[in-house]
């Protein structure tokens, strides 16, 4: 699993420094999709001590310019706070980090100032331990997360669009574009990618946004994940339907 990972980074002519594990296999999750959709997720492999401290050493090379995406949940096994840890280092190393995490792992991550957190409105709600109502109650609650340390907060709503409050203190909903629901698996990496892709080429929240907009709804409009195309075609679409919202 791990050459053919590294054959087609290859091919997508990007660099890599995997670290690799002493044993255990890449995990493989399934996806069930149609009307509604389940997940299958297998339990992954437990990194060991060398590894991890591998890892550390590697975040301890960022520099300025440099950016550091921690995403998903911790494996079995390992110190829930090994991401305090990497932001600690990030956070030294003066590089920027992005936390698209969820719980506590969130919740511990927001002193270290990420420059922008990704929940949707259930992740908010498990967070909070509270039913969370209309959209003012949602951006409410995403305030929240900013007031905590938060620079930029995304909050994701799937069909009814999402909602940006950004470090302008400045809040932007983004309707999602026209087109066909098929498959939302990826859809929130999707737009997570597409929001700093737009981001680090025009250093722009509302371009950054509406990249993201695009991104994940042309994942949600795919079969597998969109290729560049697919996101330019409904870039514009997204850019018209961004709004500044009044509080």
């Amino acid at each position: 699993m791990g050459e053919e990972l590294i054959r087609c980074l290859e091919e997508l002519k990007l660099s890599q420094e995997l670290i690799r594990l002493e044993e255990g296999i890449t995990r493989i999750n399934v996806k069930f999709t149609g009307f509604e959709s389940t997940e299958v997720n297998a339990k992954g492999p437990t990194p060991g001590m060398t590894q991890l401290n591998e890892l550390l050493k590697k975040c301890e090379t960022l520099q300025e310019d440099d950016w550091i995406v921690l995403n998903g949940s911790i494996p079995g096994g390992v110190d829930p706070k090994i991401y305090e840890e990497i932001a600690d280092t990030t956070k030294r190393s003066k590089a920027t980090f992005v936390a698209d995490v969820t719980g506590q792992n969130l919740k511990a991550l927001l002193p270290y100032h990420p420059f922008l957190v990704k929940p949707n409105k259930q992740e908010l709600e498990e967070l909070f331990g509270e039913t969370i109502g209309d959209q003012k109650d949602l951006i409410a609650h995403g305030r929240r997360l900013k007031d905590r340390g938060a620079r930029n907060v995304l909050i994701s709503m799937a069909g009814d669009g999402a909602v940006l409050i950004g470090e302008d203190d400045r809040t932007y909903f983004g309707k999602v574009p026209k087109g066909t629901f098929v498959n939302g698996v990826g859809a929130g990496d999707s737009m997570l990618a597409g929001f700093l892709h737009g981001y680090l080429n025009k250093q722009d929240l509302t371009e950054a946004f509406a990249f993201g907009m695009a991104a994940g709804s042309a994942c949600a409009y795919s079969k597998d994940l969109p290729v560049g195309e697919a996101v330019m075609e409904l870039l514009g679409e997204c850019k018209d339907n961004l709004s500044l919202m009044e509080e």
